[in-house]
């Protein structure tokens, strides 16, 4: 148990949760939409397999409880991944942040991270407990659908929750085959393009490492490596301070 805690308030403990947790969610959603496509074989289909679902008694409440418990943790780590992240730099870059690497679904993730847990709470209050269903009927799920989805204004919601669901998808799978390896490191967009543009992406950088060098008096500090990987998978390099015997991986 201990080793359990000690992980978990680790950020690489923080961050494995997020993954363990994520596959759990994201093996549910494949079941789910592949059950609601029965919607399009008529009533009896998916009327038969709600039925089936609730009949299984307590095997159906696990399966929820499981969901929940990796909601909560997902969540909580990300907000605690956030929280140090911001502690970390409470003060924004003096002439800005230009994105040079990340994507569109790695920027957007946290707010699109909300907006998918307000849909999580609103759909199940549609299609699960009918609280906000103009028509809601129970055990009927194919009516529910089709009365749910009549409402221009509920389908326009839908689709946005399904981009900000493919956006996180996205980004989740990104980092996981980098991790594996499958893919370049995440100097592959700085070190990809014009090589003048390149050049002059060193160049600004090597300016600004020397004037921080200058404002802290001088002071030797390891530097990571700014030349491109040669490979598409870079191999991990150590350097160690002069005189003060600190090593860096980059």
């Amino acid at each position: 148990m201990n080793r359990v805690s000690a992980l978990w308030h680790t950020s690489v403990g923080k961050k494995a949760v997020m993954a363990a947790t994520g596959i759990i969610m994201v093996a549910y959603l494949i079941t789910h939409v592949l059950a609601n496509l029965l919607v399009f074989q008529g009533p009896e289909q998916i009327n038969r397999y709600s039925r089936f679902l609730h009949g299984t008694g307590g095997a159906l409440w696990a399966a929820r409880l499981v969901l929940f418990a990796a909601l909560v943790l997902h969540i909580l780590a990300a907000v605690q991944l956030t929280a140090r992240r911001q502690a970390a730099r409470p003060v924004g870059y003096a002439g800005g942040r230009e994105a040079q690497v990340s994507t569109f679904a790695s920027r957007s993730i946290r707010w699109g991270g909300g907006f998918i847990l307000v849909f999580l709470v609103y759909h199940i209050l549609h299609f699960t407990l009918g609280t906000v269903h103009t028509s809601f009927v129970e055990g009927n799920p194919y009516h529910n659908v089709a009365a749910g989805f009549a409402s221009p204004a509920v389908v326009v919601f839908y689709e946005l929750a399904m981009a900000a669901v493919g956006l996180h998808l996205y980004h989740a799978g990104a980092i996981g085959v980098r991790v594996g390896g499958v893919r370049g490191d995440s100097r592959r967009g700085v070190c990809g393009g014009d090589p003048a543009v390149r050049e002059e992406r060193g160049r600004r950088t090597n300016v600004i490492l020397s004037e921080a060098k200058d404002r802290v008096g001088g002071a030797s500090e390891p530097r990571a490596s700014l030349a491109c990987p040669k490979r598409s998978f870079a191999s991990l390099r150590m350097t160690t301070g002069a005189g003060n015997g600190r090593r860096q991986w980059y």
